[in-house]
């Protein structure tokens, strides 16, 4: 696959990624909130850019969206996860710096004072220390979470790997691998509990069906639908 990085006027710096596998023009969010335009390898760069501009309105909205979800961290206790909360406090120094006080539950976040907190740059360096903290804990926490529900319901499944998913909770595949995102940490127990099993279940009923369906909330004490209705407050992405 061949990257190209283009200038936009409204979007700032954007890929035009190459793909010989793909048979026509696309547009893709990425994860960090930048837009790639895909081509076929063969394909014009200016129908390309043709594309994207059919597409411009579609993808000024989906960043609107992804970024009304998103948090902006302010000074204090902004975050609390399964195993520990998060507490940002000005200090003198120069770079943003933190610490995991594992006596106090509390992950500690020190940012000099001359930066703007709410700023892009400030707000990014923040999320990915609370994220690369909630992937040591996530790592520590997730796969026995997840094998104990397997022994208690009689699952079987090949690995767990805990990553840094931004856009699900978790995943399976027709292997019965386990994927879990990092980002599950937010999340209380119950719904912790509830995609877990629902991973599970995949490795025994692998779609949607009525009896996957049935699988998961006979797990669940009768209670899917109503966690299913609760985790759609919460967002895989700071």
């Amino acid at each position: 696959m061949g990257v190209m990085i283009i200038e936009d006027e409204e979007f700032g710096s954007m890929e035009v990624r190459s793909n010989a596998r793909i048979k026509h023009y696309g547009v893709k969010i990425l994860s960090e909130g930048k837009v790639a335009i895909m081509k076929p390898s063969r394909g014009s760069m200016i129908k390309a850019l043709e594309f994207f501009e059919s597409q411009r309105d579609w993808v000024r909205d989906r960043l609107e969206r992804r970024r009304s979800k998103l948090r902006v961290f302010g000074y204090g206790v902004v975050l609390s996860t399964n195993t520990f909360d998060v507490e940002l406090v000005r200090y003198g120094g120069e770079k943003f710096l933190g610490f995991m006080r594992r006596d106090e539950r509390k992950l500690l976040i020190r940012c000099p004072e001359k930066e703007d907190i709410e700023s892009e740059k400030s707000q990014s360096i923040v999320k990915s220390i609370i994220l690369n903290a909630m992937t040591i804990e996530a790592k520590k926490v997730l796969p026995g979470w997840l094998s104990r529900l397997a022994e208690e319901h009689g699952f079987r499944y090949q690995d767990c790997r805990v990553m840094k998913m931004r856009t699900r909770w978790g995943s399976c595949s027709a292997t019965k691998s386990i994927h879990l995102s990092s980002m599950l940490m937010i999340l209380p127990s119950e719904l912790i509990d509830f995609v877990l099993i629902h991973e599970l279940s995949h490795t025994v009923e692998m779609n949607h069906s009525a009896r996957f369906h049935e699988l998961v909330d006979r797990c669940l004490g009768g209670r899917e639908r109503e966690l299913m209705e609760k985790i759609k407050k919460y967002s895989a992405v700071l």
